[in-house]
C-alpha cells in the first residue's frame, strides 16, 4: 500500500531502521477439508500451525490449532491479510485476537514484536532421510517410522515424539492430501503421536477423515 510505502521511505531518509510487526507464529489458510475439525461455520480465518516458544503470541496465550478469527474487531479473511496488517502494527502494542480453541472462543491480548531479521525455518518435507529402517508402518498410501539421531539431524527435527515418512504413493489419498516424503506426524485428530507403535494404534481405529498435523501445519487425510 501506498501510506506504508511512504511510512518506510521516510524511515529510510531519516537513516532509522525499518521494523515490522511480529507474532512468532506459522498459519495456515482455512480449506473446507478442516472447517468441521476447527468449528468453523465459514471460511474465514488462519489456523495457526506453529508457536515460536518465547515468542509474542506464545507469550500472549496462543496455541497450536488455534483458529485467529479477529484481530483488534476486524475479521482476519486469511494468512496475507493477517501478516500485513501484523507486519504494520507498532512494535510493542497490544492487540487484541480472538480465537477459536476446540470450538470456543477466546479473547487474547498479544504485544506485537520485533520481526528478526533472520529465522530458524520450519522443516521441509524435501528429501528421503538417508537411514531407513526396515520397520515401517503403512497407512493410507504412506509409510512411516520411527524417528532416529540421524534423521533428526538431517531434517533438523528437535521433538523427540512423531514419526518421519520414508515413502508416499503417489496415488494415494496421503499424497493427494500433501504429505510427503520427510514430514513428520505430530499430530493424528489432536492426539499427539508419541512413536510408531502410538501412530498404527491410532490409525487402526480410524474410519473416517483423518486430521493430520505436521510442522507444516494441518491436512485431511480421506479413506482410501
Amino acid at each position: 500500500p501506498v501510506n506504508r510505502a511512504k511510512a518506510i521511505l521516510d524511515d529510510l531518509i531519516e537513516g532509522k531502521e525499518v521494523r515490522y510487526g511480529w507474532l512468532g507464529v506459522s498459519i495456515q489458510d482455512v480449506n473446507k477439508d478442516v472447517t468441521a475439525y476447527f468449528g468453523i461455520s465459514d471460511m474465514q480465518g488462519v489456523i495457526v500451525a506453529q508457536v515460536l516458544e518465547g515468542g509474542p503470541a506464545d507469550q500472549g496465550g496462543i496455541k497450536i490449532g488455534d483458529v485467529i478469527r479477529l484481530l483488534d474487531g476486524e475479521p482476519v479473511k486469511n494468512t496475507r491479510a493477517l501478516i500485513s496488517r501484523i507486519s504494520q502494527t507498532k512494535i510493542g502494542q497490544e492487540v487484541e485476537i480472538k480465537v477459536l480453541r476446540q470450538k470456543k472462543e477466546l479473547a487474547l491480548k498479544v504485544k506485537v514484536g520485533d520481526r528478526p531479521s533472520s529465522t530458524q525455518p520450519l522443516p521441509a518435507a524435501q528429501r528421503l532421510p538417508r537411514e531407513v529402517s526396515p520397520s515401517v508402518v503403512s497407512w493410507r498410501g504412506m509409510e512411516v517410522q520411527n524417528l532416529t539421531p540421524a534423521i533428526k539431524q538431517e531434517l533438523r527435527i528437535t521433538d523427540d515424539t512423531g514419526v518421519v515418512v520414508t515413502q508416499v504413493d503417489p496415488d494415494s489419498p496421503s499424497y493427494h492430501s500433501g504429505i510427503r516424503v520427510g514430514d513428520v506426524i505430530l499430530e493424528i485428530n489432536r492426539t499427539p503421536v508419541r512413536n510408531q507403535g502410538h501412530f498404527e494404534e491410532i490409525t487402526s481405529q480410524i474410519k473416517g477423515d483423518a486430521l493430520i498435523r505436521t510442522p507444516r501445519g494441518y491436512v485431511v487425510i480421506k479413506p482410501e
